[in-house]
C-alpha cells in the first residue's frame, strides 16, 4: 500500500475549491479570506440578512486520482481526513461544518467526515479528524473522477447569520500501485501451406 497526502492551509487563495450555494445562496458570501484563519487565511462562508432559508451549501474540489497525485494504472482503497479546523463565528441560530463526503462529482458516494454542530454564537477554532473510509469500487481506478465536498450550514430559516470557516484540511489517499494492461497476444499462421501456428508477442 502506498499514500498520498492532500494539504491545503489557504494561505492566499481558495486553492482551487469552490462553492455552491444548496439553499438561501441570495444570502451568503463565500471565499477566500485573510481577515480570519489559524493562522491567516482560511475558507469562509458569511450570511448576512434574515435568510428565508437555511443557508446550504458545499465547498468542492474535484478532477481524477491521478490528477491529484495518484500514479496511473492505481487502484484507490480508503480515503481519511486526517486534520480539518473549524470555526463558527457569530452564529445566530447555529450551524454546522460538514459533513465532509467523496462523489462523482455529482452524487454523493461516501462520507468521510461527519457533521460538526455549532451552538449560536461564536465557536472557536478547533481541529477535528476521522478515520479512514473505504472508497466504493465505482471510484477506485485511478483515472476515475471524483470530487471532495465540504458540506456547510449556517442556521435555521429566518435565523440567519454568522460565519462557517474551515482551515488546514489534510486528506490522505491510500492505494496499491498497478501497470498498464498487458497487450494481448495475437496467433498467427508461420505458413500457408501447413498452417503451422505461433504465438505473436
Amino acid at each position: 500500500m502506498s499514500t498520498l497526502t492532500l494539504s491545503y492551509t489557504f494561505p492566499s487563495s481558495a486553492q482551487g475549491w469552490s462553492w455552491t450555494s444548496t439553499t438561501g445562496g441570495t444570502y451568503l458570501t463565500a471565499g477566500w479570506t485573510g481577515s480570519d484563519g489559524n493562522p491567516a487565511g482560511c475558507l469562509a462562508v458569511v450570511q448576512s440578512g434574515a435568510a428565508i432559508s437555511e443557508s446550504d451549501g458545499r465547498w468542492s474540489l474535484g478532477g481524477t486520482w491521478e490528477s491529484f497525485g495518484v500514479p496511473a494504472f492505481s487502484t484507490i482503497t480508503q480515503v481519511q481526513i486526517t486534520n480539518i479546523d473549524e470555526e463558527g463565528t457569530s452564529l445566530v441560530a447555529g450551524g454546522a461544518a460538514g459533513p465532509y463526503e467523496l462523489s462523482d462529482g455529482s452524487t454523493s458516494q461516501a462520507t468521510i467526515l461527519a457533521s460538526n454542530g455549532f451552538d449560536p454564537g461564536t465557536t472557536a477554532w478547533a481541529s477535528r479528524s476521522g478515520s479512514a473510509v473505504a472508497v466504493p469500487t465505482g471510484l477506485q481506478p485511478s483515472s476515475s473522477t471524483i470530487a471532495f465536498w465540504l458540506l456547510n450550514s449556517l442556521g435555521a430559516p429566518g435565523n440567519g447569520g454568522g460565519t462557517v470557516s474551515l482551515d488546514n484540511l489534510s486528506i490522505k489517499i491510500t492505494y496499491t500501485t498497478g501497470g498498464p494492461p498487458a497487450s494481448p497476444r495475437v496467433m498467427v499462421a508461420t505458413s500457408s501451406v501447413a498452417q503451422t501456428m505461433r504465438w505473436l508477442d
